[in-house]
């Protein structure tokens, strides 16, 4: 009986120390399970917007732009030294490019009470820097004379029908970008044609405005 008793108690020593033993497996089970590490920046990090800025300036003296109205030929020569209310439109691009360039586009825009041909007009724009006027060569045909029909077609969006004049690329960085341009129109030379003793254009006109398109991403 004593044996027995005492191989009893062994045996409930034993499993004692097995429940104890798998008690420590699953309480250090347990803390590693939930330990988590984090800790929180003490640095700020800051995304600024740059400084960009685009301003299309119609000059007041420049009135309601070019319109060809009852006009007669002239020659390259003549269009291109026009001066005057009506003759002459004059704007400026004004610009900002701290943080991105700015691609910008000037078009012109034919108007729909426009009855003269486009194969007639002639355009012309220059760049002016004090008293110095330079022409500018269109991007499509590279000339700085131009029939209207013959400049190419303006990819602006959601616009149709736009005449591309000039494009450039702002670069990055231009605190205080501004060029002032000039645009005139005249009839071409070569438009002869004479029908029952009268001139075929005669009492027609043509009118265009100017528009400039502006974006951070090229057209």
């Amino acid at each position: 009986m004593k044996a027995k008793e005492k191989k009893k108690q062994r045996n409930k020593q034993v499993m004692t120390g097995i429940l104890l033993l798998s008690l420590v497996f699953l309480m250090i089970g347990a803390s590693y399970a939930i330990f988590q590490f984090q800790q929180l920046g003490t640095k700020e990090n800051t995304l600024k917007t740059g400084s960009l800025s685009f301003v299309y300036d119609e000059k007041a003296e420049a009135k309601n732009g070019v319109s060809i109205t009852n006009a007669i030929p002239m020659s390259d020569e003549e269009g291109k030294n026009q001066t005057g209310d009506g003759n002459v439109f004059e704007f400026q691009v004004i610009a900002s490019t701290k943080g991105a360039p700015i691609y910008y586009e000037i078009y012109a825009m034919k108007q729909s009470d426009s009855t003269m041909p486009e194969q007639i007009v002639k355009t012309y724009l220059t760049t002016v820097n004090g008293a110095a006027e330079t022409a500018v060569t269109d991007p499509f045909n590279k000339q700085e004379v131009n029939l209207y029909s013959s400049l190419g077609n303006s990819n602006v969006p959601d616009q149709t029908g736009g005449k591309t004049l000039y494009q450039e690329t702002i670069t990055e960085g231009e605190a205080n970008y501004v060029k002032t341009f000039r645009y005139r129109m005249w009839i071409d030379a070569a438009a002869s044609g004479v029908e029952d003793g009268r001139w075929i254009y005669s009492g027609t006109s043509f009118t265009a405005k100017i528009n400039v398109h502006a974006s951070n991403q090229e057209a």
